[in-house]
């Protein structure tokens, strides 16, 4: 989910507001857990972004831990008081190789998700400028 949402969806309006078809998101579901990283995306053109959005929503939820483990959750606030971005950023690298390797990698993929996500705000923003007014 997190790849689909990243390659094909970022200029998708309200990618992480909408939800998507409870129907495909339930087959879809089954097909993650069923199959995987074996899921050929390129060849899917049953699901869209929003159902891989609310997948993806959907599972963060029901993670047994937050990603950002409450062990640490101390070290995250000292980090955010630091003035230093150069050294706020070396604590927070630091950080992220002390938590669980699953949780880390799974963190990096969300991040480079909601990364080019931001990256393309103006064509996947859930209001526009003009609207607003």
């Amino acid at each position: 989910a997190v790849v689909s949402t990243q390659s094909t969806g970022v200029y998708h309006e309200g990618i992480f507001r909408k939800c998507g078809s409870n129907k495909r998101m339930k087959e879809l579901r089954q097909l993650l857990d069923n199959h995987g990283n074996m899921i050929d995306w390129g060849d899917q053109e049953v699901f869209n972004v929003h159902d891989a959005a609310s997948i993806l929503k959907q599972y963060i939820a029901e993670l047994p831990q937050p990603l950002l483990t409450a062990k640490h959750l101390p070290l995250h606030h000292e980090i955010a008081k630091l003035n230093d971005s150069e050294k706020r950023l070396k604590c927070i690298r630091l950080l992220f190789l002390m938590m669980p390797e699953e949780n880390r990698i799974f963190l990096k993929m969300l991040l480079v998700v909601l990364s080019e996500v931001a990256q393309h705000k103006e064509e996947n923003a859930e209001e526009k400028t003009e609207e607003r007014e």
